[in-house]
């Protein structure tokens, strides 16, 4: 994923130093916790005003409805959604932790951030300085790669203490691959709005056959 990173980041003017992973991402809910689509008919949550995003949370067979994070909190304590998608374990912790019953560890996606700067500002550097920059960036990505799974697993349990129940749904691999591919149903959508050239490089990473 890094050099389809750093050919975006290129194209505003960005250099891509390296990806800080977030964690893995799921569900909370108060209706109950949905892990088959069959089980989430009826139930609406807020997600990412993002095609992608509802895209998938409706192939997983709930009903999405676009809203701002700035405005979950609202949104779940008055009634508009049941809960919400597009934040972790820390994520929901900190927003939904008294608003939410559930949370579902879906595994959805994984929430990255980039170290970025500005290309003209990095291109006026030195090579020295250039290469002290990208390894103090390289230790912090491989250090994050192991700290994000700690920080999913410490949230996981805090979610847990507080009296949420947490259901992972790598206990259930089958209803895991079933969300899976119900998920990736949509990467054809996202052909469109990305470009098939750089969802099939995904596709490839993934060991998928390219049409």
């Amino acid at each position: 994923m890094d050099k389809i990173f750093e050919t975006w980041a290129k194209d505003v003017n960005m250099k891509w130093l390296g990806t800080w992973i977030q964690g893995f991402a799921g569900v909370s809910l108060s209706a109950k916790p949905a892990t088959t689509a069959a089980e989430a008919k009826g139930i609406k949550i807020r997600t990412p005003p993002i095609a992608a995003f509802e895209c998938y949370w409706k192939k997983l067979g709930f009903t999405p409805s676009l809203i701002p994070y700035s405005e979950v909190p609202t949104a779940i304590s008055t009634g508009v959604v049941d809960g919400q998608a597009g934040g972790g374990p820390f994520q929901t912790y900190s927003c939904c932790r008294d608003l939410n019953k559930y949370f579902v560890y879906y595994r959805d996606y994984v929430e990255v951030w980039g170290f970025t700067i500005n290309l003209d500002r990095w291109n006026d550097l030195d090579a020295d300085d250039q290469k002290l920059i990208q390894d103090a960036v390289s230790r912090q990505v491989l250090k994050r790669v192991e700290g994000a799974e700690a920080e999913d697993q410490e949230y996981l349990k805090k979610l847990a203490d507080h009296g949420l129940t947490v259901v992972d749904l790598a206990d259930t691999p089958k209803r895991l691959m079933e969300a899976r591919d119900d998920s990736r149903e949509c990467w054809t959508e996202l052909d469109k709005l990305i470009g098939k050239e750089w969802m099939d490089q995904i596709r490839k990473e993934v060991g998928l056959t390219v049409k």
